[in-house]
């Protein structure tokens, strides 16, 4: 099974008029942002306001229960005051809706602007390395609360080993990880794909607003970490830019993006 699974086509006149059907305020459709397992729109508000529609094609309703989590960990966050694109209730005041093959979610659109990875900002700009640690931070501490208080969604959770066809269950462990697992201090809900792309940085707050968290899962905090540093800071040194593998001078020196 490939590593992100082929998904039927979205009917985007269908999609606009189920948005219609489940969300007030009445919302247009804007330019598709992507398509793959999931297809995201933009979209407005009347008044102006900005949002994305998420579309999962999913004809057999297997992954209602997962976004159902997913939305409910999402939820939690933006109650615990990290800035993460937020869910839009329905006319019904759910969150979720479910309209012929399609699973639909409304967020809120990020604040901020996006970090193009070849521009590389988010390697060497000190305050943008920091507000992504700092994030990290308060949702780790957040996370574990989640669990508490949440702890029937957090079992239901993916663990990381599952995700993308289970592509990282031959991986060997060190068994001092998996004396963790069992640590709530080290072990819990993770993000599970903090990367450049999933995140906008708002330098009047000095912030990151995150989305994208249909890969949530249980994992190690420092997996979560692992995912953000060694994406990027560690690999691109020795393997250069991605696709193309050519040198990346800024990213000789990743003992000072792991110090910021």
């Amino acid at each position: 099974m490939p590593l992100f699974p082929p998904t039927g086509a979205v009917d985007r006149d269908a999609l606009a008029a189920a948005v219609a059907r489940g969300w007030p305020g009445d919302i247009a459709l804007e330019r598709c942002l992507k398509a793959s397992q999931n297809h995201t729109f933009a979209a407005a508000r009347a008044d102006g306001t900005r949002l994305v529609v998420r579309a999962t094609p999913d004809p057999d309703n297997a992954n209602w229960g997962r976004i159902q989590d997913e939305i409910t960990l999402v939820r939690y966050m933006d109650a615990a005051g990290l800035p993460v694109c937020a869910p839009v209730s329905t006319k019904s005041g759910e969150w979720v809706e479910r309209d012929g093959p399609l699973t639909i979610v409304v967020f809120h659109y990020a604040v901020g602007e996006p970090l193009p990875f070849h521009e590389l900002r988010w390697l060497t700009d000190e305050a943008v390395v920091a507000a992504w640690g700092r994030w990290l931070g308060r949702f780790h501490v957040a996370s574990r609360r989640f669990a508490v208080e949440h702890p029937e969604v957090a079992a239901r959770l993916r663990p990381w080993d599952s995700l993308h066809d289970g592509v990282l269950r031959e991986v060997p462990v060190d068994p001092r990880d998996v004396a963790l697992e069992g640590d709530p201090e080290h072990f819990g809900v993770l993000h599970g794909d903090l990367n450049t792309s999933n995140f906008f940085w708002d330098a009047a707050r000095g912030e990151i607003c995150v989305f994208d968290w249909d890969q949530c899962q249980r994992g190690w905090f420092l997996l979560d970490v692992a995912q953000a540093c060694v994406g990027g800071a560690v690999m691109l040194p020795e393997w250069g830019m991605p696709l193309a593998g050519t040198p990346v001078p800024e990213a000789q020196d990743p003992e000072r993006f792991l110090g910021w």
